[in-house]
């Protein structure tokens, strides 16, 4: 017997549009992310070059691996979010591509560690447009039950972007390293270490206009109501962010320092996981770049989706601690895998601990920008998420790859002990990082409750958790 066919209705085509729609503009952004990330982690392939042409030290290279770029990344980022939460997200976005992507190209042209370093700002200055807008944007695509599958997608920019950047740095190091110059149409002679930031920052343009091309602004939800507004809106006062800010304080205190301390994890490892091959083991740059590349690429890419979908998962059952009570999971098992990571006697068993290590740091990535995204308001999530990026900046990028030099330098003062340097991180930071998010659980689920749409149905949840 023939089944009908179900008759498909024009609101089921309109939802169903909407939301390709919705997954088309996570891809664009996801590339753009994933852009980013290359060109903020290049560097870490081109240690030895870049020492060796500019004359410094492991701490300096931190610097502007670390510090350079989270100066205006930081500084700037919460004025921009301001910009976002008012007018168009689309062309914020499109804005920072073009300058970080100069930026970077302009980082082949310095002459000096000054002018690198401060092409580096530069590169800060542009990304910092980027994921404040970017959160907004697929907040109001998606509901809620989808929203950790959607921003974790988004957020695998980082293994994407770093693990093609470790692919692509480690041939380019090569090349680097076998010849001194080539000839471009344009350019004419251009040095090989100056064609490696070319080759990696001159493509975002292309991509500033796709997303000016074919990304749609999308129509604002209000906080409560969930309804929705049009692209621009009044945005709120200084004075409501400071009261949102304070009310939660909490919840936001034990969710920064638990998300960036996880993040300083992922910088550290990411700008010194290569050299740790090439002064332990005896690879060159380019080695230690493929099997590095690959595990972050598929093992992050892998934690990072995971985290998403189990903290979907919690959402479904009515937990409102689900992002907190996911992060978690994914912090305990970063404790032993970034020490095996360090600590491991062969390349082999490096590896092995690396693709564990990739997969733990990840599984948070995306919670932490997704959790903001349902305690604020419309009108303060970008400046909120701003804010977390300042914070997570400071202590991930700017501090992460520091700490781990300064131990190599200064504690250890021989360049051999660079895996006791990145285990004595490992040892500080992983534990404290689990312990933030069992102390947020409690008062973020609160603050969970204060901004629902079914207080009573959150409330009976967040006293089961306190039970």
């Amino acid at each position: 017997m023939l089944v009908p066919l179900r008759r498909v209705g024009a609101a089921e085509t309109a939802a169903s549009s909407t939301l390709a729609a919705a997954w088309y503009g996570v891809a664009v952004l996801l590339a753009a992310y994933t852009l980013a990330f290359i060109d903020r982690t290049i560097l870490s392939l081109l240690v030895e070059p870049l020492k060796r042409t500019f004359a410094i030290s492991d701490s300096q290279f931190s610097l502007l691996h670390g510090l350079a770029f989270a100066v205006f990344y930081t500084t700037l980022g919460i004025p921009i979010a301001r910009w976002a939460d008012q007018g168009s997200r689309q062309r914020i976005v499109a804005c920072g591509i073009v300058l970080w992507s100069a930026m970077t190209a302009a980082c082949g042209f310095a002459q000096s560690y000054l002018q690198l370093f401060l092409a580096r700002v530069g590169v800060g200055s542009g990304e910092a447009a980027l994921s404040p807008a970017s959160y907004s944007m697929i907040h109001d695509w998606f509901p809620r039950e989808r929203l950790g599958r959607a921003l974790s997608t988004y957020s695998t920019g980082v293994c994407l972007g770093g693990g093609l950047a470790l692919l692509i740095g480690g041939a380019a190091v090569q090349w680097v390293m076998t010849s001194t110059t080539h000839t471009l149409p344009v350019f004419g002679p251009v040095p090989s270490l100056r064609l490696v930031f070319l080759t990696v920052g001159l493509p975002g343009v292309l991509l500033a206009l796709l997303v000016l091309m074919t990304v749609g602004e999308p129509r604002r939800q209000h906080g409560r109501a969930g309804g929705r507004s049009s692209g621009r809106v009044s945005g709120a006062s200084a004075a409501d962010f400071r009261r949102f800010v304070t009310v939660n304080r909490a919840t936001l205190g034990y969710h920064f320092v638990g998300f960036s301390l996880n993040g300083l994890m992922l910088m550290a490892y990411l700008a010194w996981a290569p050299t740790l091959y090439v002064r332990k083991f005896g690879h060159s740059a380019s080695q230690a770049a493929l099997p590095l590349g690959l595990a972050l690429l598929v093992c992050g890419t892998a934690g990072m989706i995971s985290g998403g979908a189990l903290a979907d998962r919690f959402t479904r059952r009515g937990r409102p601690d689900s992002f907190i009570l996911a992060a978690l999971v994914g912090s305990l098992g970063l404790i032993p895998s970034a020490l095996a990571a360090a600590l491991a006697p062969g390349p082999g068993s490096t590896t092995a601990a690396f693709c564990a290590f990739f997969f733990f740091v990840s599984f948070s990535i995306g919670l932490g920008p997704a959790s903001l995204q349902v305690l604020a308001p419309t009108t303060l999530r970008a400046q909120v998420s701003a804010l977390y990026i300042c914070f997570l900046n400071i202590l991930a990028t700017a501090v992460g790859p520091t700490a781990v030099a300064v131990c190599t330098d200064y504690l250890f003062r021989r360049p051999s002990a660079i895996d006791m340097s990145m285990a004595m991180v490992a040892v500080a930071v992983c534990p404290l990082s689990a312990v933030m998010f069992a102390l947020c659980r409690k008062p973020f689920a609160r603050a969970v409750c204060r901004a629902s749409d079914n207080p009573p149905h959150s409330l009976r949840a967040a006293a089961a958790i306190a039970a």
